[in-house]
């Protein structure tokens, strides 16, 4: 079962803590939080542990940072989101 077929995960469920929703593009996101802030603040996307894309967009942010760690490019990518 999916979250597409149901509207809640069973309790087991790794990401059932963040409350997840898929938006009207398809993406995983977090549930609600933070009420007055921006759409992609309040709910920003879940990305997958592994992938091809993933590792693009991490290695990106290493990148642009001048290869200042890993917290500095979690930071970053949690502050700028979907922004490129």
């Amino acid at each position: 079962m999916t979250l597409l077929e149901s509207k809640s995960l069973p309790k087991g469920n790794c990401l059932y803590r963040l409350d997840p929703f898929v938006d009207q593009d398809g993406l995983l996101r977090v549930g609600g939080r933070l009420s007055l802030s921006p759409y992609e603040v309040k709910h920003p996307v879940i990305l997958p542990r592994k992938g091809h894309i993933v590792e693009l967009i991490v290695r990106h942010y290493h990148t642009s940072l001048a290869h200042q760690g890993r917290g500095f490019a979690i930071n970053e990518l949690r502050s700028r989101g979907s922004g490129l």
